[in-house]
């Protein structure tokens, strides 16, 4: 919704910054993503739920090589195990309205300053994904943060802090300490 209020409405948006943004939900993780939502209204199946969900967005597989990866993992099962029927009823229909989201058709890149990242890790936004939302841009600027996943914020709260800090500022993200050396935009 923000990227469509950007093309919509550029003169509105001073700067806008994606963590972990995707022009639509990868096809690779679509029957895992509609599994879990198959469970969120089932009494019982709380954990199944739980379990199906944080695996879809934190990646297991490197958990190992990502700051505090195994604890935001728990934290985020303990989390949607905990939300209440109307809490999950929420989940359900925003998690539908992403699934039916698609890539929008543009005409014209956006000029609104951008600022896009994601994790190294991140199985469910890849950079490639954020790569192929940064080319709806004019000029933004795109990153990969050093040992996080999809959750970059809690893994990596002081370089996401950072980041943003010197972003918003005006004095960019290439002096930030943290993130991925090989991003072109990094190093321009």
């Amino acid at each position: 919704p923000a990227i469509l209020f950007s093309f919509a409405h550029p003169h509105r948006v001073n700067r806008l910054i994606g963590i972990g943004t995707m022009a639509e939900i990868p096809t690779a993780w679509r029957s895992h993503f509609e599994h879990g939502l198959d469970m969120i209204l089932e009494p019982g199946k709380e954990e199944d739920f739980a379990q199906c969900f944080a695996e879809t967005i934190l990646n297991q597989g490197d958990s190992g090589k990502v700051n505090r990866g195994k604890l935001v993992f728990k934290s985020m099962k303990r989390m949607l195990c905990k939300l209440t029927t109307r809490e999950r009823e929420a989940f359900r229909y925003n998690s539908y309205r992403l699934l039916n989201h698609t890539k929008p058709i543009l005409n014209s890149l956006c000029g609104v300053k951008a600022l896009l990242c994601t994790g190294e890790y991140d199985h469910f936004t890849t950079p490639e994904l954020v790569s192929e939302v940064a080319d709806m841009f004019y000029a933004p600027d795109v990153c990969t943060i050093k040992d996080a996943d999809h959750m970059v914020h809690l893994e990596q709260g002081e370089v996401f802090v950072n980041m943003v800090k010197s972003y918003l500022s005006g004095s960019g993200i290439r002096q930030v300490k943290g993130l991925c050396e090989n991003e072109e935009s990094v190093l321009a």
